[in-house]
């Protein structure tokens, strides 16, 4: 039976099928304002497994409110169909973009992961989980947002999980540790993040398999990818931030959506004047599908993949095509958002009811950081839950603590030749203890891996044969770079000279400014590398003479001119050079 009204929802058209049920196109008849209406599929109202899923998802929306995440603005049930109202999207999903033939470069990839991160970060403050982010789930709207969907299977912290040994998510973009079964986290999100980033600059998954078992194998055995090797002109800034998201270890990975943030700003920053790379042809993306892995994935699980319908029901009116794909997995949800309205979960009769959402409910809902368990369940469950509660408390307490002065200054200077792996750890630092006796160091050092930045994108710009020319101060920097890796004595002192010239100049632009603030914090570390290299050279010199006083007079001859050649220009070496033209001139008057 065709359902055409739900509510005050007036259901207009089809937007999306799925296992789970449909989502319309509706209009509410009191307002005039036009929403997406999920409708559960009949065949499940009675089902209770289906019904908690399908509740879940109203659960974690009603504490969402953020213009990254797609809004709830009304839920209830009529007739036996339990049914919610979103807004309307107008636009299409990154999956269907992709599908259209949209080629996405690294700068849309990155603009696109500041909104799902910035959108992750407010579910995760509220303790939602989301364990199905893909790129069929994240809506790229007419107006330029992105906005993330589908928490058909999100999972509020401390709620309780009764889905056994089930999998849930979608195994092209899942983590490890959701693919075998263990605990997810916020880092979980990331990974999955960082997933969806590959695949839209590659046009496919990242651990794609031909089954289930070799997407296992490969999300859980094989090494991390990198996304550079795919696409060589993805810039390695942005290859290594993807890796970072899609360490197998989550200890490795970042740690939230808003460290993310941070990382992606970094990297904008180094690649501001990174020439625009010509993106490549890539193959057509594979369907991502939300299935249970306990069982093989059946036709009925993935009948609607892919869907893209425009079915009309009324009035002609065309859908907008969204591709709203729904879980359609069987299994119980989890549950710890109290509602304002009934929700009836027996296999009876159902009553009928409608809700709005109200700001207060928002309110209320959005500043609860994580669900409490009520004093009335924990006097029904008794003390072996009171003493999980307990434990888990100070487990979760721990994991959150903030790390102190020493372990971060440990990791600071395991890497201190290149500060820029240690960069989280310097903002950590310089964040919670500016006042630390090591903070002076950090700061030279955070100073260095900006420096060190500074360094390669204006090499990669150099090198790169469009985008923006490099100023003449720039110019003469990278020269100054290049040469100090064969002469770093020369090296230092071009780089003191340029130093002394433009230092203070008011009249530099922001970027000169900003590349003889470079210089001046690599002028320590040429010298240190100008003393070492002329300790190494020095000592060469010697060994040659050595070698030469002792050699026939053609042989030294040689080693004299090949000293004199090598290091006859550097004034530091005049004295050790001085005895090799003596006894050089001395042979060719000897005629030998």
């Amino acid at each position: 039976m065709k359902i055409k009204k739900l509510g005050p929802y007036k259901l207009l058209s089809i937007l999306g099928r799925g296992g789970m049920g449909t989502v319309y196109r509706a209009k509410n008849n009191k307002t005039g304002n036009f929403q997406a209406v999920k409708v559960l599929a009949p065949y499940y109202v009675n089902d209770p497994h289906f019904r908690t899923r399908f509740e879940s998802e109203i659960k974690a929306l009603i504490k969402l409110d953020h213009p990254n995440i797609v809004r709830l603005i009304s839920y209830g049930q009529e007739d036996t169909n339990l049914f919610f109202a979103m807004e309307l999207v107008e636009g299409k999903s990154l999956f269907q973009l992709q599908r259209d033939g949209k080629r996405f470069d690294w700068r849309e990839v990155l603009s696109i992961s500041r909104d799902i991160a910035t959108g992750l970060r407010h579910a995760h403050d509220r303790g939602v989980i989301h364990r199905d982010l893909k790129p069929g789930n994240l809506l790229a709207s007419n107006d330029g947002l992105i906005k993330i969907t589908d928490f058909g299977i999100a999972k509020n912290y401390g709620a309780n999980s009764n889905t056994g040994n089930n999998v849930l998510g979608t195994m092209d973009f899942m983590s490890p540790e959701q693919a075998q079964g263990q605990p997810v986290t916020v880092k979980s999100d990331l990974y999955s993040l960082g997933a969806v980033m590959y695949c839209l600059l590659s046009g496919h998954p990242p651990n794609k398999g031909k089954s289930v078992e070799e997407s296992i194998h490969n999300l859980t055995r094989a090494p991390t990818p990198h996304i550079i090797r795919t696409v060589p002109e993805v810039p390695p800034e942005l290859d290594e931030l993807i890796s970072h998201l899609m360490e197998r270890d989550p200890a490795k990975r970042l740690p939230t959506a808003q460290a993310l943030l941070h990382q992606i700003e970094s990297v904008e920053q180094q690649l501001k004047y990174y020439s625009e790379a010509k993106t490549a042809e890539r193959p057509p993306v594979a369907s991502h599908d939300t299935f249970d892995i306990r069982t093989p994935v059946t036709a009925e699980q993935v009948q609607f993949k892919g869907s893209s319908e425009n079915t009309e029901l009324e009035d002609g009116v065309p859908g907008t095509s969204v591709n709203k794909k729904l879980a359609a997995s069987p299994t119980q949800a989890d549950t710890s958002v109290e509602m304002d309205g009934p929700i009836q979960q027996d296999s009876g009769a159902h009553i009928d009811y409608f809700n709005t959402v109200t700001e207060q409910q928002r309110q209320r809902h959005s500043s609860r950081i994580k669900d409490e368990t009520s004093w009335k369940g924990v006097v029904l469950t008794g003390v072996p839950l009171l003493v999980l509660v307990l434990v888990l408390s100070f487990f979760i307490t721990q994991a959150l603590k903030r790390p102190s002065a020493e372990q971060l200054y440990a990791t600071i200077i395991r890497d201190e030749d290149n500060p820029q792996k240690a960069r989280e750890e310097i903002e950590q630092f310089l964040e919670f203890y500016p006042d630390n006796e090591f903070t002076k160091h950090v700061k030279e050092l955070s100073e260095l891996a900006d420096a060190i930045a500074l360094k390669q994108r204006l090499t990669v710009q150099a090198n790169a044969s469009s985008g923006s020319p490099l100023t003449n101060i720039e110019s003469q920097f990278v020269e100054i770079m290049k040469l100090s890796r064969k002469d770093s004595a020369a090296a230092y002192t071009r780089l003191s000279a340029l130093v002394t010239l433009y230092d203070g100049d008011e009249a530099l632009t922001p970027e000169d400014t900003e590349t003889i603030n470079a210089a001046q914090t690599y002028l320590p570390q040429l010298k240190q590398w100008a003393t070492e290299q002329r300790s190494a050279m020095q000592e060469k010199i010697e060994a040659a003479m050595k070698r030469a006083k002792s050699a026939p007079p053609d042989e030294a001859a040689k080693l004299y001119r090949s000293i004199i050649e090598l290091y006859g220009e550097s004034p530091w070496a005049q004295p050790l050079i001085e005895p090799a033209r003596q006894r050089l001139q001395e042979s060719e008057r000897n005629g030998t």
